[in-house]
């Protein structure tokens, strides 16, 4: 009989490769392609990490603080769940906003601003740093997600810890009638973002933003109905994390054979553009139950130093790497505008296309990505030892002084995982 474990240690590597999934992703669309869209979909898909990211958290969110609310709501456990979700999430959150806008204010007055490209322009906006400090960033009053953009999965993920106490009670009951509602709910929103709020928001970009092509009917929504979007993955790790408490399918899912395969599907699926985001999400849930079930050559595989590493770092990974894309983009308006003797010209007016930068070569774009990973990285892992976990444990002490030795809610664990 298969026991289930208290520590999953293959769900951490995971988390350091979906955020790296992510960084590529942001390399090939606002950057430079390094696999040509018109080839392969395969990275211009892995927007839908973002949505791995959701039904991971669901799944171990779960698996941590389920016992202590399944019984009922209490006022002090809810506390003490939001402060631990603050302390994880809060502070690299401020510092990534904080360097964005120091990063704003070095180039506001210069021409260099101008030489932005227009979605940066649009999401460095000063109205909206108020809502990014407060997390309401995604609330619809702003039509692009602003300052730090990977920062709105973070606000949207800490209004739906508020929700968890009561989605525990829902799905912990014994009536199987509200886990089908909860599945109903999670098709339903997927497909209504998919097929009405994503290309209603497609036309308004469209209009303000010039964009010559992009995918419709996707679940890449992150302003508005973006709330919902990470409902619904989350709903579906919580229901994930239920089936695993019960090893259901272990004797199918165990099976090494059984991840690799999906692994295959989804990377031949997203190539071609062939699988339905909502499909591509559904069938997340089984691959979390595989990784999580696995004995075999897929632990062993998860289990190199160099994947826990980048599990550990992977949110530092996920929140640090859009300021350096800033970077990126105020180092090449630098050298256009003093190539184009506009630093000291006031008058002189900007000649080349911020927007549709002309494609490098191919051995360019890789030496690129590289150099864009490895940069990544090492802020990562800066951002990880000297802001990250150092601020994580002082707000650990400070939210429990007199509990610092002992398992609490306010402890950090391996199991936590933020998109």
């Amino acid at each position: 009989m298969y026991m289930r474990q208290n520590y999953i240690p293959s769900l951490t590597p995971l988390r350091g490769i979906a955020a790296l999934m992510v960084v590529i992703y942001h390399y090939q669309v606002l950057i430079t392609p390094v696999v040509d869209p018109e080839q392969s979909f395969l990275i211009n898909k892995w927007y839908i990490m973002v949505d791995f990211f959701f039904v991971l958290s669901g799944f171990i969110i779960t698996h941590v603080y389920q016992k202590k609310f399944s019984n009922g709501f209490q006022w002090p456990t809810f506390k003490k769940f939001m402060l631990a979700r603050f302390a994880r999430l809060y502070p690299l959150h401020l510092a990534s906003l904080l360097i964005m806008v120091g990063l704003f204010l070095f180039i506001k007055n210069t021409a260099i601003f101008d030489t932005l490209p227009h979605f940066l322009q649009l999401s460095l906006d000063s109205s909206a740093i108020i809502a990014n400090v407060f997390l309401l960033q995604t609330t619809g009053f702003f039509p692009e997600p602003t300052w730090n953009t990977p920062s709105w999965s973070i606000s949207v993920e800490w209004w739906t810890y508020a929700l968890f106490p009561l989605f525990i009670l829902i799905l912990t009951r014994k009536r199987q009638l509200f886990k089908y509602g909860a599945i109903l709910f999670i098709i339903g929103a997927y497909l209504s973002i998919m097929f009405y709020f994503q290309p209603a928001q497609f036309a308004e970009r469209v209009s303000y933003m010039g964009l010559r092509s992009e995918l419709l009917n996707t679940v890449d929504v992150m302003v508005g109905s973006g709330f919902m979007r990470c409902i619904g993955g989350f709903l579906l790790g919580m229901l994930v994390y239920l089936a695993f408490e019960k090893n259901w399918g272990h004797s199918w899912f165990s099976r090494s054979s059984a991840l690799f395969g999906l692994a295959f599907l989804f990377i031949v699926s997203w190539s071609f553009n062939i699988m339905p985001d909502i499909v591509s999400i559904l069938l997340f849930a089984p691959f979390i139950l595989m990784v999580a079930y696995n004995n075999g050559l897929g632990k062993k595989m998860l289990s190199f130093k160099s994947f826990q590493f980048l599990g550990d770092i992977s949110y530092s990974i996920y929140m640090i790497h859009f300021p350096i894309i800033l970077c990126y983009y105020i180092l090449r308006g630098y050298w256009k505008a003093a190539d184009a003797n506009i630093l000291t010209d006031a008058n002189a007016s900007i000649d080349f296309a911020v927007n549709t930068p002309a494609a490098p070569p191919l051995w360019l774009a890789i030496t690129g990505l590289l150099v864009f990973t490895i940069a990544t990285i090492f802020a990562a892992y800066l951002s990880y030892n000297y802001i990250e976990k150092p601020m994580r444990d002082f707000l650990k002490n400070k939210f429990n002084p007199t509990n610092n030795k002992t398992k609490n809610l306010s402890r950090p664990t391996r199991y936590e995982i933020k998109p």
